[in-house]
């Protein structure tokens, strides 16, 4: 649990601090030309990013307090 908790904080603040880098890697090569991802993309990235956050911080926490 506690591996989850801290894979999810790490992916959510990749999320949070650079939502186009899952765009670059999927999408971006794909297109010629200085293109970059809509709004509405890098806001949801952006919101998936605190969710996961979120529930990894839960997880993390669930994790330690059952090593007690």
């Amino acid at each position: 649990m506690i591996f989850i908790g801290t894979l999810l904080i790490a992916l959510g603040l990749l999320n949070i601090l650079n939502p186009t880098f899952a765009w670059n890697r999927s999408e971006g090569w794909k297109v010629n030309g200085d293109t970059t991802p809509s709004d509405a993309y890098i806001a949801s990235r952006k919101l998936i990013g605190i969710i996961g956050l979120i529930i990894g911080i839960m997880c993390l926490l669930i994790g330690i307090l059952k090593l007690f």
